[in-house]
C-alpha cells in the first residue's frame, strides 16, 4: 500500500509474501534499466499483473533498490515513483 512501509525479515518472510502475493496475482516484471551504484543497485520495471479472482489487470511502473553486502542482497527496497528511488541512490531523477 503507497505509503505504508512493510517490512519482511529473512527467507521465511520473504517466501511468505511471495506466495501470498501469487495466490492473487500472475505478474510479469520486465526490466527496463538497470544502474550499478557500487554497494547498490537500482532496477526500473514494468510490472504487468492480472488478478486471479476477477482478472483485474494492473500495468505500471516500479522501482527497485537493491543493498548489497557480502556479495547477498540485505535489503530491497520497492517505490511506485521511480525518481524517488532514483533520489535514494543519487540518480538525476527524469524531472532533472
Amino acid at each position: 500500500m503507497e505509503g505504508q512501509e512493510l517490512v519482511y525479515r529473512g527467507l521465511d518472510e520473504f517466501r511468505r509474501y511471495w506466495d501470498e502475493w501469487h495466490e492473487i496475482w500472475s505478474v510479469r516484471i520486465d526490466v527496463l534499466e538497470i544502474a550499478d551504484i557500487g554497494d547498490r543497485v537500482f532496477v526500473l520495471g514494468c510490472t504487468d499483473a492480472r488478478g486471479h479472482a476477477g482478472g483485474v489487470s494492473l500495468k505500471q511502473r516500479i522501482a527497485y533498490v537493491y543493498e548489497f553486502e557480502d556479495g547477498m542482497a540485505r535489503r530491497v527496497r520497492s517505490y511506485i515513483d521511480p525518481d524517488r528511488a532514483r533520489a535514494a541512490v543519487g540518480l538525476p531523477t527524469r524531472a532533472s
